[in-house]
């Protein structure tokens, strides 16, 4: 379906992640004339799939899926896609306070008796006051303006006082997360996100599987669905700097370009940081505002580094890692060994990803390498054939991964402004699910609902 300047569309939908592209797909579904604006030159947002020299499929973004997730499930099973187990069988490490634990699938990491009490008490706390968190208004809970006026790190200071091991693997989690350090984010919020994600098991296991042939694949066929429907539209490349409200539509525009598209309704799918940098006509509420302006995102910068053999598969261990030392807080195994790739997938995160920006790239990748080598015991960690970085910091309509966190005073004040929609305009993406928050999946529900809420009003 073209779009001659003047057409009036259904919906305009600004993003075409998987909460732009949900809520596309499911008002196409019910007949409805959608027209998607991207402002990259791609499909995908918060997904990016990479490709190796020879071909291969690698996520700079959003990479895993856990049972329990249902919306990105179903579309998996829906498309015909197939998904990989990750590889966990073998030894994993928790590298801190300048040593190495190695331990197995299953079991606890060797912190000695007091560092497992620790452990054990804080993990424990930590779930059973999230499960009382309201999660579609966490900000009615009870207590809910003490557990928001204090950062997450100081609710694990008046719960982890024993041992340093139990403080270190704490915050080692924590950052790996959320992509911030624990000093960064209200408790409340980070009950609140435990709760929504079904709790903290379900979130350790949540790197559970990968897509075979790559995440993009969800969003081409959703795309490919729409196209069949004869109701969608698909523009690139045109950053969206206002959406104005008329009488019976919505317009939304290029400054630059000076090119608008123009709905009844409009969908915006944005990460909630760059709603501020918008020019809303009428104005957002000043409540909304605040409210997007303390949701930072988190720092992130992902590696993939591809070797001729699995080394450390060869050497026992796993792939998975969790380090205070080196650029990496944590790594996965990353191989298809079918197709001979072999490969390791790292994080840079929180304060280390500040860190480490300042360094160039050759200089992370030479770092990343020895921090290979000493974790998983062979010189073989200096032969990487292929080594490839994404800074989500630096991507100008992302602007951090993996989503955007709420700071201390946030939820209490101006949480109830998250889900709520700008007269003609709904807002959707990860951070505005009620399940799998921050996941590929709470972004597909986010757009559904949204979605839903939209063809009820048409």
């Amino acid at each position: 379906m073209e779009n001659d300047g003047d057409t009036i569309f259904d919906a305009v939908v600004v993003g075409s992640g998987f909460a732009g592209m949900s809520a596309a797909l499911n008002l196409s579904l019910n007949g409805k004339k959608v027209c998607i604006i991207e402002a990259r030159d791609r499909i995908g947002g918060r997904v990016n799939t990479g490709y190796a020299n020879d071909g291969h499929s690698f996520e700079f973004g959003a990479t895993w899926v856990c049972p329990g997730q249902d919306e990105i499930l179903g579309l998996i099973e829906k498309y015909n896609l197939k998904t990989k187990e990750q590889f966990f069988d073998a030894n994993h490490i928790l590298n801190c306070l300048g040593k190495k634990r190695v331990y197995s699938d299953g079991t606890t990491p060797p912190v000695g008796v007091l560092g497992r009490m620790d452990l054990s008490y804080i993990l424990n706390k930590l779930n059973s006051v999230a499960m009382r968190i309201p999660i579609e208004d966490p900000w009615n809970a009870d207590h809910a303006k003490w557990f928001d006026s204090i950062t997450l790190e100081t609710y694990l200071k008046k719960h982890t006082t024993w041992t340093q091991i139990g403080k270190t693997s704490i915050d080692l989690n924590i950052r790996t997360l959320f992509c911030c350090e624990p000093d960064e984010i209200s408790a409340l919020y980070a009950l609140w996100f435990i709760h929504a994600n079904q709790g903290l098991l379900s979130l350790f296991q949540a790197q559970h599987a990968t897509i075979v042939g790559g995440t993009r694949q969800v969003l081409d066929c959703m795309l490919e669905e729409m196209k069949q429907t004869g109701n969608v539209t698909l523009v690139l490349e045109t950053p969206i700097n206002k959406i104005e409200q008329h009488e019976d539509y919505v317009e939304v525009t290029n400054l630059t370009t000076q090119k608008s598209y123009k709905g009844r309704y409009c969908v915006c799918a944005v990460p909630p940081p760059l709603i501020p940098s918008i020019e809303f006509v009428p104005p957002l509420s000043p409540e909304h505002i605040a409210l997007r302006q303390r949701m930072p995102m988190g720092n992130v910068i992902k590696t993939i580094t591809r070797f001729s053999r699995p080394f450390w598969r060869e050497n026992g261990f796993s792939g998975l890692s969790l380090s205070d030392s080196g650029p990496l807080c944590e790594t996965y195994d990353y191989c298809d060994m079918d197709n001979e790739f072999y490969a390791l997938i790292g994080f840079i995160a929180g304060n280390d990803c500040i860190t480490w920006r300042q360094y160039g790239e050759e200089e992370r990748k030479n770092e990343i390498l020895e921090q290979f080598r000493n974790l998983y015991e062979s010189d073989e960690a200096y032969n990487a054939t292929e080594h490839y970085e994404f800074d989500w910091n630096s991507e100008v309509f992302t602007r951090g991964g993996y989503f955007a966190g709420l700071t201390p005073g946030t939820l209490t004040k101006w949480g109830d402004q998250l889900r709520n929609s700008h007269g003609s305009v709904y807002f959707a993406s990860t951070e505005t699910a009620t399940k799998w928050s921050g996941y590929m999946d709470g972004a597909i529900q986010s757009g559904r609902v949204v979605a839903e809420k939209i063809v009820e009003k048409l």
